[in-house]
């Protein structure tokens, strides 16, 4: 069985949420060097030895389940292949498959960059992982 590791980075300015990629599926061994590298990235000064044994953490964390390294702000999650969520075309926010209806396809908007309503304006920055609003 294979899984994606999504990392989500902390927000920035105004932004209510932190920008995310997803790793293509992999196994959850292949998994943990995609955890490692990612807090590499963030957090040179750490020990290596440290760094394998948080990835190590990252990669047991049940799936579904997010895991926050708080040296860095980093946040990681697990999902299994088939329940994979994906980062939103327009401002990198992690969309959930389950976040509404349509929301599994691949090229779905975040909650905060859908417009629900007319009268609401999409892309509120505390909706979003944009910085400011759009």
């Amino acid at each position: 069985m294979n899984f994606v590791l999504s990392v989500i980075t902390p927000p920035q300015g105004a932004s209510g949420y932190g920008a995310a990629t997803v790793s293509d599926p992999k196994s959850l061994d292949d998994l943990h060097t995609v955890a490692y590298w990612a807090l590499r990235t963030a957090a040179p000064w750490m020990h290596a030895d440290e760094l394998s044994r948080y990835a190590g953490q990252i990669v047991s964390t049940t799936s579904g389940a997010e895991r926050v390294e708080s040296s860095t702000g980093l946040r990681f999650r697990i999902d299994a292949e088939e329940d994979a969520p994906h980062p939103c075309p327009c401002c990198l926010r992690l969309v959930l498959p389950k976040d509404y209806i349509y929301a599994d396809a691949k090229d779905a908007y975040c909650l905060g960059c859908v417009a629900w309503k007319r009268d609401i304006p999409a892309c509120l920055a505390v909706n979003t992982a944009h910085g400011k609003d759009r």
